[in-house]
């Protein structure tokens, strides 16, 4: 399915997820996560209910909030593939708008799937291979609307197999607090997608690296975030502890910015993905749509840092840390404040040079 057909909502969503460890999800966790003008903003939770009483109180609970909800499937080897497919079938009948199961992590082996006739044993020309997504994905595709979502939690550069219609990477959770790293395993995730199949990529609270150089919290949460909800593919939110979301004053309203700027642009929900060349901490990246272009620089360490935009535009801030909105920038070179963030649009060629060594500002004209 290509880019430009009709837009199932999963593509241009925010997911996210609510895992207690095996223990009941309250329900009352659902409050304020949604679409709502004071909400954080989420499109669909995915929940792995403790039982079916708990999946329908979640379900109704959800329907209030105005969220749609995933329901996740015990992970691959937890339970036969009989069962899995009949929970599938049971939560979408409850009106889940979807499931979601592990990708598994060796290539998996083909189950027969047949095809009965009304009279007689099923033909041996009739009988296919089928791996255990593909017979997922048939019983999802039976309802209008859902979605079956494969998580990828072994090597990203593995090719996942055929089924899934979101894939959602967790190698971002994972990665040194390197802009180098990250900025990799986007291309390689680009390169493993299976075909058909749309990316996503979950992210909550970095994990590595950017405590040991000196960076708070919500300095890193503010850099991953502008990150995770910017990059091509539906972003989903680790809806853990240490992200304190959606409790957090400060964490909320930079989350719930950079979420209103994404469904605004089209370019951040539909764009195509390509990386500006960048030194040291800096990771920056272009999202182009038609005539849309926006610039994303980003820095994950403590210091200034010279940054990059393409020459040949004018470009504006429409979100920054560190940098006003409106700023205009001649595109070349910059400096970009510790942890900051720069998204910016591209506007109309004709810049001049204003001043100062290396930094630009266009001139408006």
């Amino acid at each position: 399915m290509a880019d430009a057909d009709s837009r199932e909502w999963w593509r241009d969503g925010v997911l996210g997820r609510l895992i207690a460890g095996g223990q009941e999800v309250p329900v009352g966790m659902l409050a304020g996560l949604g679409p709502g003008a004071d909400a954080l903003g989420l499109d669909a939770l995915l929940i792995r209910p403790a039982s079916k009483k708990h999946g329908r109180e979640i379900l109704a609970a959800a329907r209030d909030e105005g969220l749609r909800i995933l329901i996740e499937l015990e992970p691959d080897g937890g339970a036969a593939p009989e069962a899995l497919t009949d929970a599938a079938r049971h939560w979408l009948e409850e009106g889940a708008a979807g499931v979601s199961l592990d990708l598994p992590t060796r290539t998996p082996t083909p189950t027969k799937a047949t095809v009965t006739r009304l009279y007689g044993e099923p033909d041996e020309s009739e009988t296919a291979p089928r791996t255990l997504l593909e017979v997922a994905r048939g019983v999802v595709d039976g309802f209008h609307g859902r979605v079956l979502v494969g998580r990828r939690t072994n090597d990203a550069t593995r090719a996942a197999p055929a089924g899934p219609h979101l894939v959602v990477e967790t190698v971002l959770l994972r990665k040194p607090w390197r802009a180098p790293a990250f900025g990799q395993s986007l291309d390689d995730c680009a390169r493993a997608l299976p075909p058909h199949a749309w990316p996503g990529f979950a992210m909550g609270a970095p994990r590595r690296g950017p405590f040991a150089v000196g960076l708070s919290m919500d300095d890193a949460l503010a850099v991953s975030a502008a990150l995770h909800l910017t990059i091509r593919g539906t972003p989903c939110i680790e809806l853990e502890s240490e992200t304190e979301l959606p409790d957090h004053d400060v964490r909320r309203e930079w989350y719930r910015r950079v979420i209103d700027l994404r469904n605004a642009e089209d370019a951040l929900r539909r764009g195509n993905f390509r990386r500006i060349r960048q030194e040291k901490s800096v990771l920056g990246y272009l999202r182009e749509f038609e005539a849309q272009r926006l610039a994303i620089l980003l820095n994950f360490g403590r210091r200034p840092r010279t940054a990059r935009l393409p020459t040949g535009f004018g470009w504006t801030t429409v979100l920054g840390r560190g940098i006003p909105e409106g700023h205009r920038f001649a595109g070349g070179e910059l400096s970009l404040p510790g942890c900051g963030v720069l998204i910016a649009r591209a506007g109309a060629p004709h810049s001049r040079t204003l001043g100062g060594t290396g930094q630009r500002r266009a001139t408006g004209r």
